[in-house]
C-alpha cells in the first residue's frame, strides 16, 4: 500500500474582527487569488467565514516556474517590484484582493489598514502579502513609490504601502515591511460596487 501524501505545508492567515461591516451585510466565505509568473493567477485560496472569522491556508510551497521574478531589472515588466531586489534570482507570489462572498455573489472587499474608511487616508498604511522563495530587500524609488526598510524573508510576508502625510501631489507612497506591529491595523470591509 503506497504511503499517503503528506498534507501540503500552509501558513494560516486569520481574518477576524472585520470593521465597517453594514448591519444587514452577510457573507459565508472569503477568497483571494495568488498571482505569479507573468501576472497570472496561480492559485485561489478560500475559507469559510464562520463565527466572525476566516482562516486562509496560504501555500508555503510553489514550483519555481509558477513564481514571478521579484523585480523589473532590465525593463522586464513581468517582474513585480519597480524597485531593485537585492537578489536578482528572487521569485515571488502575491495575494490579490480579499473578496467576501455570499454563495457565488461577490459582496465586498476586505482590506487590512490603520485607516477606518472615513476621513483622510494621508499617512495611512494599507497592508498586502507576498510570498518569497528566498530573503531579499527592495530598494530604490519611482515617481510614485519609494522603498524603505523593505526586507522579505523566505515564506509569506506582510508589507505596507503608506500614503504621504499630505493630500495632493506632494510626496510618494512609502513601501515597507518594518514597523507594521506598531500600527493599529484592523481588517475592514468595503461594499462591492456594482
Amino acid at each position: 500500500m503506497p504511503e499517503p501524501k503528506p498534507e501540503p505545508k500552509t501558513y494560516p492567515l486569520v481574518i477576524t474582527d472585520i470593521r465597517n461591516l453594514p448591519p444587514k451585510t452577510t457573507f459565508d466565505r472569503i477568497a483571494v487569488q495568488i498571482t505569479g509568473v507573468d501576472w497570472s493567477i496561480i492559485a485561489t485560496v478560500e475559507a469559510p467565514y464562520e463565527n466572525g472569522a476566516a482562516t486562509l491556508a496560504l501555500p508555503l510551497e510553489f514550483p519555481a516556474e509558477q513564481l514571478q521574478v521579484a523585480d523589473r531589472r532590465g525593463g522586464n515588466m513581468a517582474g513585480y517590484w519597480p524597485g531593485t531586489a537585492s537578489d536578482p534570482a528572487a521569485l515571488v507570489a502575491t495575494l490579490g484582493d480579499f473578496i467576501a462572498y455570499r454563495g457565488d455573489e461577490k459582496v465586498g472587499r476586505i482590506y487590512r489598514s490603520d485607516w477606518s474608511g472615513e476621513g483622510s487616508s494621508a499617512s495611512k498604511a494599507f497592508v498586502y502579502y507576498q510570498y518569497a522563495d528566498r530573503p531579499f530587500e527592495v530598494t530604490g524609488a519611482t515617481t510614485s513609490y519609494y522603498y524603505n526598510d523593505c526586507s522579505f524573508v523566505a515564506g509569506w510576508n506582510a508589507f505596507a504601502n503608506i500614503n504621504p502625510s499630505s493630500e495632493g501631489l506632494h510626496g510618494n507612497i512609502r513601501c515597507t515591511t518594518a514597523g507594521l506591529d506598531r500600527l493599529e491595523l484592523t481588517w475592514n470591509f468595503e461594499s462591492w460596487a456594482h
